[in-house]
């Protein structure tokens, strides 16, 4: 054996040195290559995470949907039974532009060309010196509400404004929403929400927040982009006011 060794041991020491590189170069491949292949497929599915878009990520929900003039009807019927000299002060509908459940993250809920899942109207009684918000949701008022008083200077503000006296005069929210579209609201890309109240400079009258899907102000909310401010009689735009 140890004449054998001496023969051959050069031929021995070049097919060692062959192995050693062929398992460097193994281990090498192991190493980096697959390591690339992997962060290759993470980032694959990174891709199709961000190219998603929440429609795709989330289920539709759904949801009762109800214009101004149901609001305002059943909350004035409601607000009647707390004092009998109520005044519409204000009434929204607003559109909820992102909302978590346990499993699932829903954006965009509860609006449809002027009507809405969800109702906010706010009525003032002078005899009481109060306010009170009605919350109309999907068809129901909830009555389970407290009265807020306004204040000393309060009557100053609510006895100053020029309150609607016929309901069935005031223009539906979905009049107004389709007039907004003509006047360039853009649907497709942003979120709207709807005012029914007194506004400075302009009376009583509708107002439609046009808000960004994808910017946010500092406080979380879509970014306002333009406000629509309507008559609430006749439905006419008196003015497009830029954030």
């Amino acid at each position: 054996m140890k004449e054998f060794l001496k023969k051959h041991k050069k031929l021995l020491v070049i097919l060692l040195i062959v192995f050693l590189v062929i398992g460097t170069g193994v281990g090498i491949y192991f190493i980096f290559f697959n390591d690339v292949e992997l962060d290759s497929n993470v980032e694959k599915d990174s891709v199709v995470v961000e190219d998603a878009t929440p429609e795709e990520l989330t289920p539709e929900p759904s949801y009762v949907l109800k214009s101004s003039k149901d609001a305002m009807l059943a909350t004035y019927t409601e607000a009647k039974t707390w004092s009998s000299d109520v005044k519409l002060y204000e009434c929204s509908g607003l559109t909820i532009s992102s909302v978590q459940y346990p499993d699932v993250t829903y954006y965009f809920l509860g609006s449809d060309s002027g009507s809405y899942s969800k109702w906010i109207c706010t009525y003032y009684s002078k005899s009481k010196g109060q306010t009170s918000a009605y919350l109309y949701e999907e068809g129901v008022v909830d009555s389970n509400v407290e009265p807020m008083d306004i204040g000393g200077f309060g009557s100053s503000i609510y006895d100053s404004v020029s309150y609607p006296t016929n309901f069935g005069n005031v223009v539906d929210s979905t009049v107004i929403y389709a007039s907004a579209v003509e006047n360039g609201l853009d649907i497709e890309k942003n979120f709207v929400n709807m005012y029914l109240g007194d506004e400075v400079d302009h009376g009583y009258v509708w107002k439609v927040d046009e808000r960004s899907r994808t910017e946010q102000d500092e406080f979380g909310t879509g970014l306002l982009l333009n406000t629509y401010v309507f008559d609430i009689y006749s439905g006419s735009l008196k003015t497009i006011l830029k954030d």
